[in-house]
């Protein structure tokens, strides 16, 4: 059994490498995508009763004849909602543009450390994100795990990161402003 901040590292580290190879533009373009899919589950979470539900949660259990409030289907739902729209965060730039490897690889050399160093970092960040809103999500959820992948308790440390988890920060007016100051930045950086 691997401890759930063990993953969390880990999958920051491979968003940071894979910021490395794509650059801080194409990873800035994510970040927005990232912070879209933030927007939208923060946005489609309606009142109802005993808390809030996301709206495809209960499209989603009134056609499974299950409850909104099941902590699975609330997990499997804004988790592959989540994850639909980070795909193609990162798949849209690649799609639009369709740059030929070895012009890619050329551009790489002439951009050299900084263009990497920046990639990697902001790359950081969208690991950040994207591990962090699926451990809120489990951690909402209840964490309803198979036994063999879950211990039924946190470690310390993972009883402190749970507060540092995005979803907890990012909402509401704090993610509408911090969503329109990076598209705004993009529109700069890009323009």
């Amino acid at each position: 059994m691997i401890a759930i901040e063990a993953i969390f590292v880990g999958l920051i580290l491979l968003f940071g490498v894979i910021g490395l190879s794509r650059g801080w533009v194409r990873e800035a373009i994510a970040t927005a995508g990232i912070l879209l899919g933030m927007f939208v589950l923060n946005a489609l979470t309606l009142p109802a009763e005993g808390g809030r539900v996301f709206i495809l949660v209960s499209i989603v259990a009134g056609l499974t004849k299950r409850s909104p409030t099941d902590p699975r289907l609330v997990l499997l739902v804004k988790s592959i909602t989540f994850g639909v729209i980070t795909f193609f965060a990162y798949y849209g730039p690649t799609m639009v543009r369709g740059v030929a490897v070895t012009r890619q690889l050329l551009q790489r050399v002439r951009a050299g450390c900084q263009e990497a160093a920046l990639g990697f970092i902001v790359g950081l960040l969208n690991g950040y994100l994207f591990a962090g809103n699926l451990w809120y999500f489990l951690h909402q959820a209840g964490y309803p795990l198979p036994p063999g992948l879950y211990s039924g308790q946190l470690s310390s440390t993972a009883e402190k990161l749970v507060g540092y988890l995005p979803p907890n920060f990012l909402h509401g007016l704090t993610l509408y402003g911090v969503f329109a100051l990076l598209l705004l930045f993009i529109f700069v950086a890009v323009t």
